[in-house]
C-alpha cells in the first residue's frame, strides 16, 4: 500500500475562510514554532524567524543580507542582475505573508521586525536598481508597509506603555509617512489617503476609549507653532557656578547652524546620547506631598510615563529665566 502524503485531515478540520485570514502557529520538530496560513487551495507555512522559506541565500540569514554584502564588496555604483531582482520579489512576498499574520496573531514586535526589513530591502532596490519601472513597482507599496509598521508600533505601546504612549509613536509615524509624501511631491493628497485616515481613525478611537487629551508631544508641536524659533548656544555657561554646559534638548533642539543638515544630525545624535548617559541620571520617586527642584541651565527633566491607568496629579512653577550666553 502506499505511502498517503496527502493531507486531506488537516484540511478538512481546517476550513478556508474567504473573507478572513486564517492563522495559526503551531509548533514543530527541533523545537521550532511555525507559522500556517490557510489559503484556497491549501495551506502556507512559514519559518517564524530569518527567511520565512527556511532558506540561507549564499550562507546568509535572508537575501536582503546577502545583497548588503555585494553592495560593500561592489561599491555604490553596483547595480542587481534580473535574477536577483526576481529573488528579491521573492523576498517581498514571503515577508508580505508573515508580516501580517504576525499582526493577525497580534504579535507586534515581530510584524515590525519584519517590516523594517522589508522598508530595508526597498532602499536598496531604490538605490541599486536596474530599472527605474521596477523601482516604481516596489515603491507603490511602501505607503502600505509604512502603515502596518506604524499600526503594529502603535498597537506594541498601547500593550507595553498605555494609551498616550501609543499616540506619540503613531503620530511619529504619520509624521514618516507625511515625509514621504513630500518627498514625491504629493504632499496635498496626504490628508485623504485612505492608509493616513485609517491611522487617523485609530487615534481619535484611542482617545475616546481611553480618555486621553493632547499628548506632550502635540502639546509641545502647538507650543513651538505658537512661539517662533530662536538661535541659541549650543555651549553656555552656567550664570552662578560659571562653568560651560551643554544647551541642547531633543525635543527642542532642531538643528546646528553653519553645518550641513546631514551633519547636524550626527552632531545632535552625539550630544543626545552624551546627555542621555546613565551615570547623568538621577531619578526622582514620587510620593504625596513630594517637591522636587531642579536647575534647567544645567539639568534636563524628562517626566516618565509609568504610572497609566492611575491618575497623577501635580502643580509646576516655573521661575522666569534668562538669555543663555
Amino acid at each position: 500500500m502506499p505511502d498517503e502524503k496527502h493531507f486531506d485531515e488537516i484540511l478538512r478540520d481546517w476550513p478556508f475562510e474567504p473573507n478572513g485570514l486564517g492563522v495559526r502557529l503551531v509548533d514543530a520538530a527541533n523545537e521550532r514554532q511555525l507559522i500556517q496560513i490557510r489559503v484556497d487551495m491549501g495551506i502556507l507555512q512559514l519559518e517564524t524567524s530569518g527567511r520565512p522559506d527556511g532558506t540561507q541565500p549564499f550562507g546568509h540569514e535572508t537575501y536582503y543580507d546577502y545583497l548588503l554584502g555585494e553592495v560593500l564588496r561592489e561599491g555604490d555604483d553596483w547595480e542587481m542582475d534580473d535574477e536577483q531582482c526576481s529573488e528579491v520579489d521573492r523576498e517581498f512576498i514571503q515577508f508580505y505573508h508573515r508580516r501580517v499574520s504576525w499582526i493577525k496573531l497580534n504579535k507586534y514586535r515581530r510584524a515590525i521586525q519584519d517590516a523594517n526589513h522589508t522598508l530595508g530591502l526597498m532602499d536598496l532596490c531604490h538605490s541599486h536598481s536596474p530599472d527605474e519601472h521596477w523601482t516604481i513597482s516596489h515603491e507603490q507599496y511602501r505607503p502600505f508597509v509604512m502603515f502596518q509598521r506604524t499600526q503594529s508600533e502603535t498597537l506594541a505601546a498601547l500593550e507595553e506603555h498605555g494609551a498616550e504612549r501609543a499616540i506619540q509613536v503613531l503620530n511619529q509615524g504619520l509624521d514618516k509617512m507625511r515625509e514621504l509624501f513630500e518627498r514625491h511631491e504629493a504632499a496635498d493628497y496626504f490628508e485623504d489617503d485612505e492608509l493616513v485616515m485609517r491611522l487617523t481613525d485609530m487615534r481619535e478611537s484611542m482617545r475616546n476609549e481611553y480618555e486621553v487629551g493632547q499628548t506632550l508631544q502635540e502639546r509641545l508641536a502647538d507650543a513651538v507653532a505658537a512661539n517662533p524659533l530662536v538661535e541659541l548656544p549650543v555651549m553656555r555657561r552656567h550664570p552662578r557656578s560659571g562653568r560651560p554646559c551643554l544647551f541642547v534638548n531633543s525635543l527642542f533642539t532642531t538643528r546646528l547652524l553653519g553645518v550641513e543638515e546631514q551633519e547636524s544630525e550626527q552632531l545632535l545624535a552625539r550630544l543626545f546620547a552624551h546627555l542621555e548617559k546613565p551615570e547623568f541620571h538621577c531619578r526622582f520617586h514620587w510620593e504625596v506631598d513630594s517637591i522636587a527642584f531642579w536647575d534647567n541651565r544645567a539639568t534636563q527633566h524628562k517626566p516618565v510615563q509609568d504610572w497609566w491607568p492611575a491618575r497623577r496629579c501635580h502643580q509646576r512653577i516655573t521661575i522666569e529665566g534668562d538669555r543663555p550666553v
